[in-house]
């Protein structure tokens, strides 16, 4: 598939060997993570979504400095009002990536700061490649979070970790970003480790992995917003529903 098959103005879109690459291309007008953009990548996943043979995806964050510090819009909102909906249209783009049902990695390279950190916590996993840092500076401009950055940063890393980052928006290398569960792995190509990682998460068309991988997700995101018992409930339905017809024998 061409990589510009889906006709995107800020993002490229690929598909190889059951990964979608989607690689951000911010426009000099729209910036990291503009309105054209919020716009753009929930489209990109939905069309991917409709592709059966993607079984992985791969979202490329390269973040210059001052991109995606605050949210697309922020400066611009008269009220309260317009505030929230510049919000709500980051966390319908973070959603939308959250939701796929295939496995999701980011690789971020550069100052991945403020919101586009945000939009790369709704992936999976994370690759960070050995130079990046990572930030959210928002309260340094008189700003929460307002991506959904607060509530996933404190179910990745705990309260008190989250905490420390969101209320002081200091700049984490990729190395103590490791450490603290903000990113899964540093690599020194972020991009190519992510489209290997990418790979080995798709497997083969021909193994049972893509399914248990939906179910997997499924299970994170359902029993994520339940207490202890109804998530166990929900891991014991998706797999007997596995282990019923699906499962290697």
């Amino acid at each position: 598939m061409s990589e510009d098959a889906f006709g995107f103005d800020t993002l490229r879109v690929s598909v190889a060997s059951g990964v979608a690459h989607v690689h951000l291309t911010p426009t000099a007008s729209d910036g990291m993570f503009g309105p054209l953009m919020l716009l753009e990548l929930p489209a990109a996943v939905a069309e991917l979504d409709a592709l059966p043979d993607v079984r992985a995806v791969l979202m490329s964050v390269t973040g210059t400095e001052g991109d995606g510090v605050l949210p697309a819009g922020a400066r611009d909102a008269r009220d309260a009002f317009a505030g929230r909906e510049v919000a709500l249209r980051g966390q319908a783009a973070a959603g939308a990536l959250a939701a796929l049902p295939v496995p999701t990695v980011a690789a971020l390279d550069g100052p991945v700061h403020g919101a586009a950190l945000e939009i790369a916590l709704a992936c999976d996993l994370r690759v960070a490649q050995e130079q990046a840092t990572l930030a959210f500076p928002g309260v340094q401009h008189g700003l929460p979070s307002g991506y959904g950055g607060t509530s996933r940063l404190v179910r990745l890393i705990g309260e008190a970790r989250a905490a420390d980052l969101l209320l002081t928006g200091r700049t984490v290398t990729a190395s103590e970003a490791l450490s603290l569960g903000v990113v899964s792995r540093t690599a020194a190509g972020a991009t190519a480790d992510g489209l290997e990682l990418a790979a080995a998460l798709a497997g083969r068309e021909s193994e049972p992995r893509a399914f248990a991988a939906g179910l997997i997700k499924e299970a994170l995101l359902r029993g994520g917003a339940l207490d202890l018992a109804g998530a166990l409930e929900v891991e014991a339905d998706l797999f007997g529903l596995a282990a019923g017809g699906t499962a290697e024998e």
